[in-house]
């Protein structure tokens, strides 16, 4: 091995978490069969979810950025 080969092996150890990390992500990332069904109304719950998320935050750094501007 020379030493560009063995910087680039520490580097990926010490970023990514070496081999198993690798082993991981290759897992993951293959296709399987998933015998399941998604009721349509899913995707309308989720994006309620979302609305929900996104209007409750704008409440609350509203009132966190009045309180600052109030000081």
């Amino acid at each position: 091995m020379n030493r560009n080969s063995m910087k680039f092996s520490r580097r990926w150890n010490t970023r990514f978490g070496g081999p198993p990390a690798l082993v991981a992500a290759i897992l993951l990332l293959m296709p399987a069969w998933a015998f399941a069904y998604v009721d349509p109304g899913t995707g309308t719950i989720l994006w309620q979810m979302l609305l929900g998320l996104l209007v409750g935050a704008s409440f609350y750094f509203r009132r966190i950025i009045g309180w600052f501007t109030r000081k």
